[in-house]
């Protein structure tokens, strides 16, 4: 059910910095969400309708480079393109900014682009 209630401005403050009057909450790392998609990626068994067809979506992406590993371009531009492309306010052309900002802060953090090629060869090696 939706909650129709409006967000209190200290609500919209955790959520963006994850925490309240200055206290640390147990906001999740990008590279602990990323490790939650590596995880969720090995199984079906709990995926939502919705994340199975991003699962699907993905695993084609990925099976457009067999054998080969992640790079920037073209294999991580494309994961980030299927999931980017929900946003459709945007203009192809911020849509491609977007795509390449995101990818970008992704491929150039160590820990997150070790989650991402960990997920690559999950997707990979699902596919028959």
């Amino acid at each position: 059910m939706l909650n129709n209630q409006p967000h209190r401005e200290s609500e919209k403050s955790t959520e963006l910095n994850g925490s309240v009057n200055g206290t640390p909450s147990t906001e999740r790392s990008l590279a602990e969400i990323l490790e939650l998609v590596v995880n969720a990626s090995r199984t079906d068994a709990d995926l939502s309708p919705a994340d199975s067809e991003l699962k699907s979506r993905l695993s084609t992406v990925v099976a457009q480079f067999p054998g080969q590993p992640l790079t920037f371009d073209p294999g991580l531009l494309a994961i980030v393109r299927v999931i980017t492309e929900q946003f459709r306010l945007l203009t192809a052309a911020q849509h491609s900014q977007l795509t390449a900002a995101v990818a970008r802060t992704l491929y150039d953090d160590s820990s997150s682009r070790n989650r991402l090629e960990r997920l690559w060869n999950v997707l990979q090696e699902a596919r028959p």
